[in-house]
């Protein structure tokens, strides 16, 4: 399956919308709905197929490795993943604070800590 542009465009719109959802403070369980939802294989299959590389917050996550699943590439691009911990980081951290991240994932924290 080939994505075409138009496609790839409304994925990125719905995006946004996700994203704008995510930041309103919904409930955790309208978020549970939302990211079950969007992370369903119909979301998540075809986000293999727009690149190894995905936005998250300010950084772009490598996802061409195997160990990757298709919900997490969704997180990942719905704006989802560690959104909370995101939003700390953002709302919490001055430039130039000393930090100690002990993480056991993909390195998202670690990527946003690095570049405050």
């Amino acid at each position: 399956m080939l994505l075409t542009r138009t496609m790839i465009q409304t994925l990125r719109r719905a995006r946004d919308v996700a994203q704008g959802w995510a930041r309103r403070g919904l409930t955790s369980e309208r978020k549970a709905q939302l990211a079950s939802a969007l992370t369903s294989r119909p979301f998540a299959a075809p986000l293999r197929l727009v690149a190894g590389r995905i936005p998250c917050g300010e950084c772009t996550v490598d996802t061409r490795f195997p160990f990757v699943a298709d919900h997490t590439r969704a997180e990942m691009f719905w704006g989802l993943y560690e959104s909370a911990e995101r939003r700390c980081i953002a709302s919490s951290l001055a430039s130039g604070h000393d930090v100690i991240e002990l993480g056991a994932s993909l390195g998202v924290v670690s990527s946003h800590l690095a570049r405050r």
